[in-house]
């Protein structure tokens, strides 16, 4: 190679390391994607977090348990569904899907960003991780409290 084709594949290198990357239609430097993508996955759990505590509230209220079981049990959400399958398709979604394609994306920028873009991007892909153990964990605890003890519709059966 010669040094004039060398400096090219650099030149090259370096166009590819500035362009923007597209989050949801904004385009974000490459140098603050791996801050920006962990904190609307992590955005976005949260979001998910607050309606599943407010779910799993309304479920351990004793003046609405009745009604509100037996909607949350007939929710067409694959989340509530019983059975393994259900819960590995929740897992991918919720837990799996989002730390891998955080961590691909820590792994892709992680020798054009600084010290301190590399830190905060691994502290935020952990809060990541974190938050998606707890949701899967809390919707597991409210699928085995809807599908192990009988409800208003379940007793006598």
């Amino acid at each position: 190679m010669t040094p004039h084709e060398a400096a090219a594949v650099v030149e090259r290198e370096m166009k590819a390391q500035n362009q923007p990357i597209s989050f949801f239609g904004i385009k974000v430097p490459r140098s603050v994607a791996g801050i920006v993508a962990p904190l609307i996955c992590l955005g976005s759990l949260f979001y998910l977090v607050a309606h599943v505590l407010r779910m799993n509230q309304l479920l351990h209220d004793p003046l609405r348990k009745e009604v509100i079981s037996v909607e949350v049990d007939t929710f067409p959400w694959i989340a509530l569904y019983p059975g393994v399958v259900s819960q590995m398709a929740t897992t991918a979604s919720i837990l799996v899907l989002p730390v891998v394609a955080n961590c691909y994306l820590m792994f892709q920028l992680w020798h054009g960003n600084s010290t301190s873009q590399r830190f905060l991007g691994a502290v935020l892909t952990i809060c990541v991780l974190a938050a998606s153990t707890y949701l899967c964990r809390k919707l597991r605890q409210i699928n085995k409290g809807l599908h192990d003890s009988p409800g208003p519709d379940k007793v006598g059966t």
